[in-house]
């Protein structure tokens, strides 16, 4: 589980820091300023579950990873696959926003000026 969220960590950069001990593992979140993120984390909390994956937060960005000790390998791989599918739809949503508020602005800006 930590190896399949390290390799995570390296293909979304919203993920800070993965750290745990045992199978009790916690997910960092940070904003695009490198700050930790309540929000976004809580987002992605909401995301996930809207796929069927239950997680938790900890702590000021943390997201939590608790499962039972009878974890299996397949139960990990879906659990990955749930969670890299949030990501990706998380990265593309926020492009989604992010590229509306520049036409939005490019809008204003060419507005004419009122009379």
């Amino acid at each position: 589980l930590v190896e399949g969220l390290e390799e995570d960590a390296w293909r979304f950069p919203m993920i800070r820091e993965v750290r745990g001990l045992g199978l009790m593992i916690g997910l960092e979140i940070q904003s695009e300023t490198g700050e930790p993120a309540a929000g976004l984390r809580d987002w992605l909390i909401d995301l996930a579950f809207q796929r069927g994956l239950l997680l938790l937060p900890c702590g000021a960005s943390t997201i939590r990873f608790c499962p039972p000790l009878c974890l299996t390998k397949r139960q990990v791989e879906i659990g990955l696959e749930l969670l890299g599918a949030t990501m990706s739809a998380a990265e593309e949503e926020t492009r989604i926003k992010a590229s509306l508020e520049d036409q939005s602005r490019l809008l204003e800006d060419l507005a004419p000026e009122p009379v």
